[in-house]
């Protein structure tokens, strides 16, 4: 048998060494007899049917040790075992390509074993190509090692691409005889886009007998992966560097660089040269003739831009990403060179936004569209460019110098795309200029900033209403209620991300909710639709609501209307749950509004990942971290006072916010001014309420000492509102205050309960008798 073993081997070798695949081999039921392997020289033989006296191993000696059964073995396709790095790996690869991955992933251990160095690593990635590594590294029959010779591979070819002086040398190479040539272009090809960057500044600063010429053909050669890292070259400030990027662009055919073209190729402050080659790109990328060499006409070229920018503020570029990341080429003036930057795609928009929106304003600068576009990319870069290492972009503050029209159409702009980085910047530059020409009169019917007071995200809402306060309006206005309802709506719930669970069902609704809290939400339950809506509207850090698909008054349909018509509402993720079989009469709100998932009934918090985990997970991501969340509440806080304090509750009437205040003035860091903005509502509860926190011991004696001033003067301010027995308990707490500063505090606000004759007499008899005066 081992000749026809040896034959068979040597035959599939053949074949792959021919380049031929294999068919996988049909498996069939049952043991699978083994061939007899012969015997080494000098080893004593086994006649047939001697194995039953063979030597019992340990497990077979009664009383013996027990041993563990050894791991099943296959036998290798190979004729002689590989010893070095390189032969494991080509014995990994070929018995992979047999369909063996047992076999496949113990010469892999053995491979990683060896300790490869980087020359190893890379000799088998060149020899193989990347592709086989990533097929390695998702190849569950080969994990871990998979994964692990991937990685190590990874990194050494980046450690290769950044080793200057071996990029050096093949730069050089292809200037030299063929074969070195046709062997530098293809390790340049296997490192890829990549070495470019080098190429480029070889290109700035020719060595030797180099030709740019040269090194732009060869760029092409690495094909459409070499675009991106072309498009950052078109920002340098090296001629050379643009014109060589143009020209590659120009010879690729790549019509993704036609934008990119536009500004350098009709901008009259370019140097002829270049303005001259992004002309002959963009002709040959468009197929129009260059023996003229006029290039294409610039009419419409400002036009494209602003779109191209309008579409980046939008979020409409469509990015590839890697676990989340993009890849953005930019020329880095620092180091001289283009830099590759990984990304979040909302801050690659960003920046393509003011990219774009800049060179539009260098063709048509006086065009107050144009204007308000770059001021604008100018907010949405600020508002990204704390996740953008690496990136270089000169920004100043020159957007509160062009006025308030300016950004005003800025806020508009960003209004109008949904970009909350832009809506909030240019309010807060607007806020700093002054906006109380945009509440009255003619202004206010197209006011952004009223209109920024109804936009679905609570952070362009809430910087609406402090533009507006710091305006300090002197009379009411449209949207003066709506301001108290973004500031009582900032403080209220709490610091935990809320879910508002919609089910007629209670005992369901109950379940549901445990379920949401299990995973990371706070959870609330209401059993109408309506009351959900309220309860969402009403409360901050809601970042969830799961409405059943049953629910009543209102029904489905009406109940997700409303949550997406509601400014307070409309940005907030919805999930209906139901039985699967109801999935499809759902299927229209599916497609038809924004942020809105389905969920088949479960009491798993494993089907619920399995069906809507990444849906939740985003809905989590919405809520505001506890120092933010904190912050905001102390912030609203302190304007509700302010409000209070200044008078101004004519204009801004602050009934609306005296539950959550009520609450916020039991907590040391915000009782200040949540008491001082309770302390202008004019209403018996408040009054209670400033009573039961000066007459209880639980409450910090800071805040029983501040409600007793705040009840004092709003007693004063409003007249007596409290009950009998309201005035016993305050009384009772006079007697036992622990401070005398708290005697001293309460005692005014018992002297305000106006006292009949009798409980003066009685008062004035507590006079203690003073000691006699000693001589």
């Amino acid at each position: 048998m081992a000749p026809v073993r040896k034959r068979t081997s040597v035959l599939i070798l053949a074949l792959f060494a021919g380049g031929y695949a294999l068919a996988q081999p049909e498996v069939t039921k049952g043991p699978r007899p083994r061939p007899a392997k012969a015997a080494p020289a000098g080893a004593k033989t086994v006649p047939p049917g001697a194995a039953a006296t063979a030597a019992p191993t340990p497990a077979a000696i009664p009383g013996g040790p027990s041993q563990p059964a050894p791991p099943p073995t296959e036998e290798s396709p190979l004729l002689t075992e590989p010893t070095t790095p390189v032969e494991l790996f080509d014995a990994a690869v070929l018995c992979d390509r047999l369909y063996r991955p047992v076999l496949a992933k113990q010469y892999l251990d053995k491979f990683l074993k060896s300790n490869p160095p980087d020359a190893i690593l890379l000799e088998v990635r060149d020899k193989y190509g990347p592709a086989l590594f990533l097929r390695f590294a998702h190849n569950p029959d080969l994990q871990p090692a998979g994964a692990k010779v991937a990685d190590l591979t990874t990194a050494a070819t980046r450690r290769r691409s950044e080793d200057t002086s071996y990029l050096d040398s093949l730069i050089r190479n292809l200037g030299g005889p063929p074969e070195d040539r046709d062997t530098a272009q293809e390790m340049l090809d296997n490192i890829g886009p990549t070495a470019i960057p080098r190429m480029l500044q070889h290109v700035a600063a020719p060595q030797g007998t180099e030709s740019v010429e040269v090194l732009v053909q060869s760029i092409v050669r690495m094909g459409e992966k070499a675009v991106p890292v072309l498009l950052g070259s078109l920002e340098s400030t090296n001629d050379s560097v643009q014109i060589a990027g143009m020209q590659a662009l120009g010879y690729l055919g790549a019509k993704s660089a036609v934008p990119y073209l536009l500004a350098p190729a009709f901008d009259e402050h370019e140097p002829a040269g270049v303005r001259y080659a992004a002309r002959m790109a963009l002709s040959r990328i468009l197929g129009l003739p260059t023996q003229k060499g006029d290039g294409p006409p610039a009419f419409g070229a400002a036009a494209e831009l602003r779109r191209i920018a309008r579409n980046a503020l939008a979020n409409r570029i469509p990015w590839p990403t890697t676990d989340g990341l993009t890849d953005l080429w930019t020329w880095n003036d620092q180091t001289k060179r283009v830099v590759d930057n990984h990304v979040p795609p909302a801050v690659a928009s960003a920046y393509t936004a003011l990219r774009f929106s800049r060179q539009a304003m260098a063709l048509s600068p006086e065009d107050p569209e144009t204007q308000a576009l770059l001021v604008a990319s100018d907010f949405a870069w600020r508002g990204q460019a704390n996740g953008a290492r690496g990136l270089l972009v000169a920004s100043n503050d020159t957007a509160l110098t062009v006025g308030p029209d300016v950004l005003a159409n800025a806020l508009t702009l960003g209004l109008k795309l949904g970009n909350s980085a832009v809506s909030v910047g240019a309010l807060r530059a607007l806020a700093a200029v002054g906006v109380r020409h945009q509440l009255y009169g003619s202004q206010e019917p197209r006011s952004p900033v009223l209109a920024a007071l109804n936009d679905p995200n609570p952070d362009v809402q809430y910087a609406a209403a402090v533009a507006i306060l710091q305006s300090q309006p002197d009379r009411r206005f449209r949207g003066s209620q709506r301001v108290v309802e973004i500031l009582t709506r900032a403080i209220s719930g709490t610091h935990s991300p809320f879910a508002v669970v919609i089910d007629s069902n209670r005992e369901r609704a109950n379940e549901t909710a445990g379920l949401l809290t299990r995973i990371g939400f706070e959870a609330i339950t209401a059993f109408t639709g309506r009351e959900g809506f309220e309860l969402a509207a009403d409360r901050a850090n809601v970042v969830l609501v799961a409405v059943h698909a049953n629910v009543i008054r209102w029904p489905l349909s009406q109940s997700i209307s409303n949550l997406r018509a509601d400014a307070r509402t409309a940005q907030i993720p919805i999930v209906i749950y139901g039985p699967e079989s109801v999935r499809q009469q759902v299927a229209g709100a599916l497609t038809h509004y924004p942020l809105i998932d389905y969920l088949a009934e479960s009491s798993t918090e494993a089907r619920i990942e399995s069906q809507v985990g990444p849906f939740l997970k985003r809905a989590l991501a919405l809520a505001e971290t506890p120092a933010n969340r904190e912050q905001r509440i102390a912030d609203a806080t302190a304007w509700l006072a302010q409000m209070a304090r200044s008078n101004r509750t004519d204009i801004f009437p602050l009934d609306l916010a005296e539950g959550p205040l009520m609450a916020l003035s039991t907590e040391r860091p915000t009782s200040a001014n949540a008491m001082a903005a309770l302390a202008a509502i004019p209403r018996g509860e408040v009054q209670r309420h400033f009573a039961q926190l000066a007459s209880t011991d639980r409450f910090d004696p800071a805040i029983r000492l501040g409600a007793a001033h705040e009840l004092t003067a709003h007693i004063q301010r409003f007249g007596l509102l409290l009950s009998r027995s309201d005035v016993a308990q305050l009384e009772a707490a006079w007697h036992d205050a622990s401070s005398p500063e708290l005697a001293t505090a309460l005692s005014a606000a018992v002297g305000m309960l106006k006292p009949d004759p009798k409980r003066v007499a009685i008062r004035l008899q507590n006079i203690a008798v003073p000691a006699a005066p000693t001589p």
